[in-house]
């Protein structure tokens, strides 16, 4: 007999992927193992007395994160997602595997390393958008979520393919990158190790170093708060 279909559960999800993951080979010797030593660090961070039930995954080159909870409890949620998802971007640009992802919120299932649901869907669909390095928020997570003082998370509107016009919550990493590896010629650098850079994904670089001068002044505000 087959294992009982799990029930669906509700909660926020956060599906990122590493840019140039297709013949990445041949610039890095060590994809996987940098990739490993990336999500193991996302684990590490996710303390076993947390109480936020946390799961990481990683499948190829892309890593998602779920978090189930109560619809009171997403805010909380989507919080604890955007620290998750500065941390991944800046130790990803770090390992030289630039990182574009979105968080959700709603129903979803999980069973073993196999997940569906709308929340799921919605997430896939909009991370797929976003011509940068970076996470934004969906709708849905949009529609439920209210920065507060100290957020990780920053009103802007991200690069995204057909969707131009959306304005949303998307995750400070430039903070991060600030407090843990320096000013925006060390994120030249590492973008510069990148290359080749073609016209077709140079955008994204020029959209994250847009959004890195930006917000200079957000930093502020979280270093105040």
């Amino acid at each position: 007999m087959g294992q009982s279909t799990p029930e669906p559960t509700g909660g926020v999800v956060t599906f990122m992927d590493v840019l140039g993951w297709r013949g990445i080979y041949q610039r890095k010797p060590n994809p996987l193992s940098d990739l490993e030593e990336l999500v193991s660090g996302l684990r590490d961070l996710h303390r076993p007395d947390s109480p936020i039930e946390t799961q990481i995954k990683s499948i190829s080159d892309t890593i998602a994160v779920f978090s189930r909870g109560e619809e009171d409890e997403w805010p909380r949620l989507i919080e604890w997602h955007g620290q998750l998802a500065a941390l991944a971007i800046t130790r990803g640009i770090n390992y030289e595997l630039p990182i574009r992802g979105a968080t959700s919120v709603g129903e979803f299932q999980l069973l073993d390393d196999m997940f569906v649901g709308p929340a799921l869907d919605e997430a896939a669909g909009w991370y797929e958008k976003a011509d940068w390095i970076g996470v934004h928020l969906t709708p849905s997570a949009a529609f439920s979520f209210k920065p507060g003082l100290g957020s990780m998370w920053v009103e802007y509107k991200p690069p995204l393919t057909g969707a131009g016009g959306w304005r949303c919550p998307c995750v400070l990493w430039p903070f991060a990158w600030d407090f843990e590896e320096g000013d925006r010629a060390s994120l030249q650098r590492v973008f510069r190790n990148l290359g080749p850079i073609t016209p077709d994904i140079s955008n994204k670089y020029t959209n994250a170093l847009r959004f890195f001068d930006d917000m200079q002044g957000e930093i502020g505000r979280v270093n105040d708060a």
